[in-house]
């Protein structure tokens, strides 16, 4: 199995491996889509953990969406959009995210785009 590096090393952060199909937080079948889905809501919109102390307990080949909204939270936004853009291959996502982050009055967040 060869993985492809990422270019951001400091963050030991690894694409999927060669031949393994990305797969967005919800598309799956039955209960790991439903559960895949709540999860993703959550990470979005509560405040009751640390982004963090929490990326440490992700896979770095599976779970990428809510890997690249822990990213986010975390104002690891480069990052994040590297997930979107080279790893789901997801441009829409990407600027759904860029919609999201970007804040001309926050200094971390006034450079978020694609």
């Amino acid at each position: 199995m060869v993985l492809v590096p990422s270019p951001f090393p400091e963050i030991d952060l690894f694409c999927l491996p060669v031949g393994v199909p990305a797969v967005a937080a919800g598309k799956e079948e039955g209960d790991l889509g439903e559960f895949r889905n709540k999860l993703v809501c959550f990470l979005e919109v509560s405040t009751s953990y640390e982004p963090g102390r929490l990326i440490s307990d992700f896979p770095f080949d599976g779970l990428l969406e809510e890997r690249a909204l822990l990213l986010g939270r975390m104002g690891k936004h480069e990052q994040a959009l590297f997930i979107y853009v080279h790893v789901l291959k997801d441009t829409h996502m990407a600027k759904e995210y860029c919609h999201r982050h970007y804040d001309t009055d926050t200094d971390r967040n006034k450079d978020v785009y694609l």
